[in-house]
């Protein structure tokens, strides 16, 4: 039996599932060929691009400069931590 989206997490659903169905109890392997490219891929992708670039302009921005060359705040690239808010 081939599926898409089965996995190591949910394959006892699967199972379950066909109990419920009465199907006899089979043995389940999974399988994998390749990674799995869902439509939200290459938007995550672009999305972590995107943020990456953001994180970029505020590191170069007049602000941060500012803080960092006249009040001489030690502030590096690691202390500065972008959250998105669609995680």
């Amino acid at each position: 039996m081939f599926a898409d989206r089965i996995n190591k997490e949910n394959i006892q659903n699967l199972i379950d599932s066909l109990k419920r169905l009465n199907f006899p109890e089979y043995k389940v392997e999974i399988e994998s060929t390749e990674k799995q490219k869902y439509p939200f891929f290459k938007w995550e992708q672009q999305r972590k691009k995107d943020i990456e670039k953001f994180k970029k302009e505020i590191i170069n921005s007049d602000l941060f400069v500012n803080l960092k060359n006249n009040f001489g705040e030690d502030i590096d690239e690691d202390k500065i931590m972008v959250i998105d808010h669609e995680e």
